[in-house]
């Protein structure tokens, strides 16, 4: 994993998605945008585990469907711009916090997610990462949305990618580690083509039986 001043002031993308929430327009794409993949998965009284959470959008919008996120972020910097965005909020909790070893008791919470955070990490970490959402996840779906090659603007942009794949290779590679893509990765919102939404659900081992 990068380490954590990386994710400072100096980093880039914090500054746009502050900007990016301030504007109302956008406000209310974004609401459908972090919503609206998630919304068969979960009911209203969940709660959610956003890791990755940045600046905590995506906590901040899914209050719309009646849960409770914890926002957890490795970097303080980004929570302070999150608490100076969205202020203190009951239903979307600001955590600071390890993804590699998240501080949370077994089947703490119904659900995950995780946006913009996988491309970030070598794929030990990730499979690290996963195995420990396995552990404090009670139901067997998860959401990722990462940024595959498909998505060319941005696949380059970001100094801080490392793992830079095709849809097609994610699609495998969670397979392989016991995770089934249940969606197209690829969605079309408001005329927008998205790469890189993956809705995983947990591929349980086959039971032996002992004859």
């Amino acid at each position: 994993m990068l380490h954590m001043s990386a994710y400072g002031p100096e980093y880039q993308h914090y500054g746009y998605c502050v900007e990016r929430a301030k504007r109302p327009s956008r406000r209310v794409y974004d609401i459908f945008r972090h919503t609206s993949p998630v919304r068969e998965s979960v009911k209203r009284g969940d709660k959610i585990l956003d890791i990755g959470s940045g600046v905590g959008e995506n906590g901040h919008d899914l209050r719309w469907l009646g849960v409770t996120t914890y926002s957890m972020d490795m970097s303080m910097y980004a929570q302070q711009k999150s608490a100076e965005v969205f202020g203190i909020e009951s239903h979307n909790i600001k955590l600071v916090g390890n993804a590699l070893d998240l501080p949370f008791p077994n089947k703490s919470f119904n659900f995950a997610t995780c946006l913009d955070v996988f491309e970030h990490l070598p794929p030990h970490q990730i499979l690290q990462v996963l195995n420990e959402l396995k552990r404090v996840v009670s139901g067997n779906r998860m959401f990722v949305k990462l940024t595959p090659t498909e998505d060319v603007v941005n696949i380059d942009i970001d100094p801080t990618h490392i793992t830079k794949w095709s849809e097609s290779k994610w699609t495998e590679w969670f397979n392989k580690n016991m995770w089934k893509t249940l969606i197209n990765p690829t969605r079309n919102l408001f005329g927008k083509t998205i790469h890189g939404n993956f809705l995983l659900e947990k591929i349980e081992s086959p039971k032996v039986q002992l004859i």
